[in-house]
Formats: C-alpha cells, structure tokens, sequence
C-alpha cells in the first residue's frame, strides 16, 4: 500500500509491481498534483550532496529505461549549466563517480547567458518531461490508483492499515509519500521526519526561446538571489527562485520576471503561466532525504527528488516488499 500519488509513490508503485506485489496506491487529488505538479523539471548530475551523484547516474538509466519502456522520451540532451558556485568542488565530485563535465569560460557559454560569468556543463542533464512521465506512470497503474484521502494509518499486530473515509484497507506494508500531508499521517506511529513546507512558484515564459540553452542553475552572484532555468518540452521557459516562496501571486511573477530580464538580457518577461506547489525541505537541506520506519509502516520524505524517481522508486520498493532499506534512504 501506497500513500500518495506523486512522481515517487508512482514510481515505487510501479517498481513493486513489477516485483510481483500487489499494490494499491491511495491518492486524495490528481495524480502529480502537490509536489510534482508542472510541465518541466531539472535531470542533473550536480549535486550540494557528494553520495547523491552515484544516484543520479542510476536515476540517468533509469530515465533511459523509462523511455524504452512507454516508447517516448522523458528526458532531452540539452546538458545542465551551472554558472557560478563552487564549480571545482562540484567537478571533483562528477569526476570521483565517473560522469562527464565540460568547464567552461564565457566565451564558451551560450550567448545568453555568457555575462554570467564561468560555467560547469553536465553533458548528461537536461529537461524532464515532468508531465508526460506522471501521466505515463499514472496510466500504467490506473486499475491500482484508488481515489480516496488517506485519514490515518495504522501499524497493529496483525500488520498495518490505512483508513479512508470509506474503509479500511489492511495492508503487508504501507509506505506515505505524501508530500507535506506525510508528517501528520506520520506522527501517530512515532515517526518525526523534520519537514519545513514553503510555497513554491516556478513561472513560465512563453516568449522567450529555450532554443539553443541548457538547464540552468544560476548562482553566479550578480543578483541578490539565486533560481533555476528549464527550458520547456512544449517551447518557453521556466524559472524559479526561493526568493519567491511564499510570495502572494503577483508579487512573486514580478519578482521572477525581473530575475529574468537580469539574468537573460532581452528576454520577454511576459508570463504565460503559473506552477504554485508545496516545497519540502528535510532537515534543513534541499537536497536531503530519508525514509523513517515503524514496524510495517514506512514514510519518505525529502525535496527535489523527482529527478531521482527512476532511481530511488526500486530503491523504496525493495525496503517495502523485503523490509531492509538502502544506506542512501538512512535519514540525515
């Protein structure tokens, strides 16, 4: 039993089901639709967090696999730059697990973002298909989705449950990845995974041209913020920044459309779109996650991790089915 109907409840559904588990998946909204919702995420091999590149060069095959799998591509070949930030540190920790990086001087980068600065290249990032790769997972589990808000879950002696407003599903095991519900379903069974919540906006630009740019993780220091820029599978861009979180609407557009005309010169700063979804942090870092047990219930938490869905979905799949958990979801 799964809780939560997001890029990595979806995943791991699908990884236990292809393990021979019966599996159903409890999703109180639209599959995707709190922390995975929007069209574009950032695949990178960069990473704050040293032991998350081996991971992510998983979660590179994992893509790959995905796409043979649903007979479409959910990840292009456009690279991910960053600009600015420790580009050394960063370097020696892709160069330590094997992945190909490129460091470039401005007169290397692509022409728009050249007055940023220097660069480190990730040849092997690139944009998500965030959407498309939701929709496909949701599709392959469609008769195992069961629509219905999870009002408590249970670990008893006879194994664990959970409750809906209209039964009870006893269950082998029980895994919440809820998003920002998870610590309230949680907390009953003793489980405290330290989660902040903020809200998060990306804005889209259709007018300017992802044409010829990577991802982009802007650190470069000339502004007194830091974001990042996705080129979108159906055309425009989007970019986000911290500095927006928890900003009304209008406030937060305007915000990131001057980010945007700074970082990119002549960039149209019309927008044309709006993701508004509840960010998590772990622990205090962005990157950290973990996965806290109780008896059979287990829940997972973290941020910016829908990269890492093709990796880390077998990975919580084996800790549900066979009860022993990987060192990489030991909590921080």
């Amino acid at each position: 039993m799964i809780v939560g109907a997001g890029v990595i409840g979806l995943a791991t559904a699908l990884a236990a089901q292809d393990r021979g588990a019966r599996v159903t998946v409890l999703e109180a909204e639209a599959p995707g639709a709190e922390q995975s919702a929007g069209p574009g995420r950032i695949f990178r091999h960069i990473h704050d967090l040293d032991e998350l590149v081996p991971l992510a060069v998983a979660a590179r095959r994992g893509w790959e696999e995905a796409g043979e799998r649903f007979a479409r591509p959910f990840l292009d070949d456009r690279g991910a730059l960053l600009v600015g930030g420790p580009r050394d540190r960063y370097a020696a920790s892709l160069a330590a697990a094997g992945v190909a990086y490129e460091l470039l001087a401005p007169d290397d980068l692509p022409p728009q973002v050249a007055p940023l600065g220097r660069g480190l290249l990730d040849p092997g990032g690139g944009t998500i298909d965030a959407e498309g790769y939701v929709e496909a997972l949701a599709r392959e589990l469609a008769d195992r989705i069961e629509f219905a808000p999870a009002r408590e879950v249970l670990d008893e002696p006879g194994g664990p449950a959970v409750v809906t407003d209209h039964r009870r599903i006893d269950a082998g095991a029980v895994l919440i990845s809820a998003g920002t519900a998870t610590p309230e379903l949680a907390a009953p069974l003793g489980l405290t995974p330290p989660i902040a919540t903020s809200e998060h906006r990306r804005v889209a630009f259709g007018g300017t041209s992802g044409d010829g740019l990577p991802c982009v993780l802007e650190r470069s220091a000339t502004q007194p913020m830091t974001g990042y820029l996705t080129p979108l599978p159906a055309g425009g861009v989007a970019l986000g920044t911290g500095a927006a979180d928890d900003l009304p609407d209008d406030d937060a557009v305007a915000l990131t459309a001057g980010y945007l005309t700074a970082i990119l010169p002549g960039a149209d700063p019309s927008p044309t779109g709006v993701v508004r979804c509840r960010s998590t942090v772990l622990a205090g870092h962005t990157e950290a996650f973990g996965l806290y047990r109780a008896g059979g219930v287990a829940a997972f938490a973290g941020g910016n991790i829908f990269k890492h869905a093709p990796a880390l979905g077998p990975l919580l799949a084996e800790a549900l089915l066979e009860g022993r958990a990987d060192p990489l979801l030991t909590p921080p």
